[in-house]
């Protein structure tokens, strides 16, 4: 397997980004109801996290 792919299966935040994406895909079929105001609240947390995650560690690699 690439080293890109051993990496990316091994990232918190693409694991994070599925599951974002999966609960937005079915969340007509989850057992609990998500209105749709707390389900766009959820998402730009996520999308938040992600982009803050990735600009810390690509700060890291400059200063190393």
């Amino acid at each position: 397997m690439p080293l890109f792919l051993k990496d990316l299966f091994r990232s918190r935040r693409f694991w994070v980004a599925i599951g974002g994406v999966v609960v937005v895909v079915l969340k007509d079929r989850l057992p609990f109801d998500i209105p749709e105001d707390r389900l766009i609240e959820l998402s730009v947390l996520v999308g938040s996290w992600i982009v803050g995650e990735s600009l810390r560690s690509s700060s890291l690699k400059v200063a190393a």
